[in-house]
């Protein structure tokens, strides 16, 4: 029996290894500015910009069109932790 529980793990491990794409994946990367560098090129502060972004002034107004059709991500690869971050999305 034992003969048969090696032989089944080695069939296992050959195909796994087999199945399995070992090749090396190229990403090319974008350099962007933050957005504290785009914001300070321009002479604004980050509680205006948000309140502008977030409307802190007033009314919100909340389409529904966001919430059908496919959306379009940027990804922005953080090369420095496991995380992965959307900084932005559009919606179609």
């Amino acid at each position: 029996m034992q003969g048969f529980s090696c032989l089944a793990i080695l069939i296992c491990s050959v195909l796994i290894i087999s199945i399995t794409d070992a090749r090396l994946h190229r990403v090319k990367l974008h350099h962007f500015e933050s957005a504290h560098d785009q914001l300070f090129e321009v002479g604004s502060s980050k509680s205006i910009a948000f309140a502008r972004k977030y409307r802190l002034n007033g009314p919100i107004p909340e389409s529904l069109t966001k919430l059908f059709g496919s959306q379009t991500f940027r990804v922005v690869f953080d090369t420095g932790s496991s995380n992965l971050w959307v900084p932005r999305y559009v919606v179609g």
